[in-house]
């Protein structure tokens, strides 16, 4: 509220201090609002838009693909609240990740493949009569994201550890074929308070359809975009990833969508009906 008597709105903001305040000094008045330009515009409660970083960490996506990725998503949320970046496989490096991960209050989305070299059989078949795999490590460009840290290949192909500071992104969603529940619990574990990290286990759907990971990720944002708690949103992914059945799309076993709390612990996993 504007106090005329004073000469100035009554409330401060409840962020004070930002890193955008140094190159707009006007910021440091904590009871200036929106400028002094509230005519114009507006700012519902006084805090920076909640960041949603995406990683579409497939080399096959075309900028131009990218780009529509990119307007799509931004057009299910509230821009005024939320900021939704889109990152392409070139852009899906270890470092780019790590500052994702050690943002606090990021929602750190990633659609990509898993480490093959460090995968391994779950013991169930696909639809198809392969087997299932799963994997401790998700695959970035120039590295690898491990449940117990970041690492970049060297000049000789080596793998290096870089990184393995405590997470402090809100919540993570990995859509892989697989990661495996011990892999999951440590990223969860690794994470702040009340952290969550929900993956897909692996099965049909993101075992075959590198599309159906990447509309996983847009859902995500959707949900986490109209203000759904990850453990909700993770709920109503793995319901639309058990609708597929009623298209006639023959799964034996569809993903498990699992939420893992930031103590280690996961739900208990859950497989789809037996497809119609």
């Amino acid at each position: 509220m504007y106090s005329p008597n004073l000469g100035r709105f009554s409330a401060c903001d409840p962020i004070y201090v930002t890193k955008s305040h140094p190159a707009n000094p006007q910021r440091w008045n904590v009871y200036v609002y929106v400028f002094n330009n509230p005519l114009n515009k507006i700012d519902p409660d006084g805090r920076k838009p909640q960041i949603i970083d995406v990683y579409i960490a497939f080399d096959n996506y075309s900028a131009d693909q990218i780009k529509k990725i990119k307007e799509d998503l931004r057009k299910l949320v509230d821009g005024k609240k939320f900021t939704v970046n889109v990152y392409d496989w070139a852009q899906s490096t270890p470092d780019n990740v790590a500052e994702s991960l050690r943002s606090k209050g990021r929602t750190v989305i990633f659609a990509g493949h898993i480490n093959g070299g460090d995968g391994g059989e779950t013991g169930e078949l696909r639809s198809d009569g392969n087997p299932k795999t799963a994997a401790h490590s998700l695959v970035l460009n120039g590295g690898i994201l491990r449940s117990d840290g970041i690492y970049r290949y060297d000049s000789q192909g080596n793998l290096n550890r870089v990184n393995s500071e405590r997470i402090r992104a809100e919540s993570i969603f990995a859509f892989s074929c697989g990661l495996t529940p011990e892999a999951a619990s440590q990223f969860a574990s690794r994470m702040q308070k009340g952290g969550t990290f929900v993956y897909s286990d692996g099965g049909d759907d993101t075992g075959t359809e590198i599309g159906v990971t990447v509309s996983y990720a847009g859902w995500a944002v959707g949900l986490i975009g109209k203000g759904v708690r990850p453990t909700q949103a993770a709920e109503v992914i793995q319901n639309v990833s058990d609708s597929f059945e009623a298209q006639g799309v023959a799964f034996q076993k569809g993903d498990n969508i699992i939420p893992c709390q930031s103590n280690g612990t996961c739900a208990e996993k859950r497989h789809k009906l037996t497809p119609k």
